[in-house]
């Protein structure tokens, strides 16, 4: 199978797997009123359909400069989600209070950069998650939650919260933590030129080598980008939906099988 065939079926594998991730999205939005831990997973869900929608949008007008950085994003979801999973299957509680933490702390960080708001225009001071009257009566306020938040955890166990999030460790720590450090080193050493400069290469490629070459070798990052995408987005998708159930079990080991095929061809 040629790598623009295999392309085009990648493609379509996951505007398959995008709309199951639609229907799952709304059954959540149905069950995670009040329930703390459904409402944690519906985030993780809306990221990776949101992020999953920008590719398929993206690499439809042959974007794939920008492809291969939401590619990056949403196998980073991936191996934190993973990474929560682990957490949430040996002890619900630990896992959900540490992510609500690590939220509180970079709502926190964002609030100091400011100096809570205080050297930005009122728009953005409105327009911001602290709602009380003043910026001292905010800063004593985070204060106290800030100490609440500390006494929960090490000196050692803070630092890293604050730095890393709730997992506590970098996104290469767990990638090699998790076993994903293959696709770790395809996804930030391979993709990385596309998020931080421009890649030469893959922007003006056909004009130094021969074009017959570059467009070879577009096609099969092309379809390595989208196989990353299709299986970090349908392993989150597969796990959310368990947990409610498996409405969409099916369907998805359906895509599974067909991506087997697909990688293996």
């Amino acid at each position: 199978m040629s790598s623009e065939s295999k392309q085009e079926q990648w493609f379509s594998q996951l505007q398959t797997l995008f709309t199951i991730g639609e229907a799952l999205r709304k059954e959540f939005r149905a069950k995670a009123k009040e329930d703390l831990r459904l409402i944690i997973m519906l985030g993780y869900l809306h990221k990776v359909q949101n992020t999953l929608g920008a590719i398929l949008l993206l690499a439809k007008f042959d974007l794939w400069d920008q492809v291969l950085i939401l590619v990056r994003t949403i196998f980073e979801l991936r191996v934190t989600f993973d990474f929560f999973f682990d957490m949430y299957k040996e002890d619900p509680e630990n896992a959900v209070r540490r992510v609500c933490d690590a939220m509180l702390l970079q709502h926190l960080k964002q609030l100091e950069s400011t100096d809570f708001f205080s050297r930005v225009p009122i728009e953005l001071r409105r327009a911001s998650l602290s709602r009380l009257s003043t910026v001292e009566q905010d800063r004593a306020t985070w204060e106290r939650l800030k100490q609440d938040i500390e006494s929960r955890y090490s000196a050692e166990e803070f630092r890293a919260i604050r730095k890393y999030g709730f997992t506590m460790m970098s996104v290469e720590a767990r990638c090699k933590r998790l076993g994903h450090e293959e696709v770790y080193n395809i996804v930030y050493r391979a993709f990385s030129q596309n998020v931080h400069a421009i890649d030469f290469k893959d922007l003006v490629g056909g004009e130094l080598v021969d074009e017959s070459w570059m467009n070879e070798y577009t096609q099969s990052r092309n379809v390595a980008a989208l196989d990353i995408a299709d299986a970090s987005a349908r392993m989150v998708i597969g796990f959310l939906d368990a947990a409610l159930g498996g409405l969409f079990d099916r369907e998805l080991s359906v895509l599974g099988a067909m991506g087997e095929r697909l990688r293996n061809t």
